[in-house]
């Protein structure tokens, strides 16, 4: 596990010791635990790339984002949802005080900070915004999710998750809410 970490500008709020720092590997939940759509775990893969290449400074990381995401959603879908993924990561940094805990790409474990995002980007894709603020009051101690970069980030991303999943071209009009939920 990597902690991938901006200089604080002050002191950072204090959180609740992170269990997976007393975890060993091989205690960590197994990624398949999330239960997670294919476009989500797309979505793992890319905060991995991202976090891979923003802690090495590696850009190598980064064009193997954009590879991994073309492969599965072709040129025309893969940037958007790359865009989406890191514009969530660079908040993250820049809004986090503490850091933020990753695996490396290709593992089969997860740590909480990713089970944590990975809930916020499930809630963000179903239009379901209470795991979002619950998951920004969780990496920053917030009281106002609502009003943070990360909580934007990741409801914008959750729609191209959707739209993703769905099988809808990048530049299709959303579909009404309403007739979703009937589906």
């Amino acid at each position: 596990m990597t902690l991938l970490k901006r200089r604080p500008i002050s002191p950072a709020p204090q959180r609740d010791a992170d269990p997976d720092e007393q975890l060993e590997h091989d205690q960590l939940p197994h990624t398949a635990s999330m239960r997670l759509l294919p476009v989500e775990e797309l979505v793992l893969d890319l905060v991995r790339c991202f976090c891979h290449g923003w802690s090495g400074r590696d850009i190598a990381a980064w064009n193997h984002a954009f590879q991994i995401a073309e492969e599965k959603l072709g040129p025309l879908d893969a940037p958007p949802l790359v865009a989406r993924v890191f514009a969530l990561m660079r908040s993250l940094l820049r809004e986090s005080r503490s850091g933020i805990r990753f695996m490396p790409l290709g593992c089969g474990r997860i740590c909480k900070a990713e089970q944590v995002l990975m809930n916020a980007v499930q809630g963000a894709r179903r239009g379901d915004f209470v795991p979002v603020r619950r998951a920004v009051s969780w990496f920053f101690a917030s009281r106002y999710p609502e009003e943070t970069e990360t909580y934007l980030a990741l409801r914008a991303l959750g729609a191209v998750c959707d739209r993703c999943q769905t099988g809808r071209p990048a530049d299709a009009e959303p579909e009404p809410r309403a007739s979703r939920v009937l589906h």
